[in-house]
């Protein structure tokens, strides 16, 4: 019986070995993910110049359909996450209903985002100078972009795909300069 007990602990403790290499190696989700803390939209694209650029999106999504693709309310809306600027992301935080994003982190003044409407988001900075988030042509957030400011950025638990979810006006309207 103790043989048996010391075989189960042994495989256990394997197992969760494995997983814990494999989350390291990404071939597994982080438990932000798998709690359902954000949701990114499925735009392919990242800023060619890594001290220069600016992202436009124009969507419009429901909060709604958000709730009942992902049977909860996430955290975040991800835009996007640059691969060649560490730590530079956009996103939409439901839970405060502001924009935020770049590096350093900004957070805009609170904005209604997600009520169905189509909305322009555009996001621009550079190096040394200003870094600035507008709202349907309204500049509700600025500040100085610096890209050695690298902040915490992950978890990402699904994209949102198409119009099964809301998302209208994808057709290119998201572009990256």
């Amino acid at each position: 019986m103790k043989k048996k007990r010391i075989k189960w602990v042994v495989v256990v403790l394997f197992f969760v070995v494995f997983l814990k290499l494999a989350m390291l190696m990404g071939d597994y989700t982080s438990s932000e993910e798998n709690e359902g803390l954000a949701v990114k939209l499925n735009i392919d694209g990242d800023f060619p110049n890594p001290k220069e650029g600016s992202a436009v999106f124009n969507t419009r999504l429901f909060m709604d359909n958000i709730i009942k693709v992902h049977n909860k309310v996430p955290k975040y809306v991800i835009f996007t996450e640059s691969k060649k600027i560490p730590g530079l992301i956009l996103r939409y935080n439901i839970h405060d209903s502001v924009f935020e994003g770049g590096l350093p982190l900004l957070k805009s003044k609170e904005v209604v985002f997600l009520d169905g409407n189509m909305h322009e988001v555009i996001y621009t900075f550079r190096e040394g100078e200003e870094q600035k988030f507008y709202f349907d042509g309204e500049k509700i957030a600025s500040g100085i972009f610096d890209s050695s400011d690298i902040g915490i950025t992950g978890f990402a638990v699904s994209e949102l795909e198409g119009y099964e979810i809301g998302i209208i006006g994808l057709d290119g309207s998201a572009e990256f300069k």
